[in-house]
This record gives C-alpha cells, structure tokens and sequence, in this order.
C-alpha cells in the first residue's frame, strides 16, 4: 500500500506542476487551475481512504 500512496504522490505533484505551468502561461484562467487541482484531489483522497 505504501508504494501505491507513494505513486499517487509523486503522479499528483506532476499534475499540479502541469495545470501551474499552464496557468502561468494563460493557457487556463487560475480559477480554473485551481477547480481542477481541487477536483483532481477531493478524487484522489477519496479513492484512498475508501480502502
């Protein structure tokens, strides 16, 4: 289980980096930058403490 978590931690950083880095850019608006990291996570968190 360790190694999934640890997984999943590293694939979520990667993904807020990319959604920060399109943001930055104007490819997306912050707000929504931040729905999508905010969605990204309440999934996450869900699916991991539903084990």
């Amino acid at each position: 289980m360790r190694i999934i978590k640890n997984l999943v931690k590293t694939s979520l950083n990667k993904a807020f980096s990319l959604i920060d880095k399109a943001v930055k850019k104007n490819v997306l608006h912050k707000n929504n930058g931040a729905n999508k990291k905010s969605k990204i996570n309440n999934y996450v968190k869900t699916s991991l403490t539903t084990d």
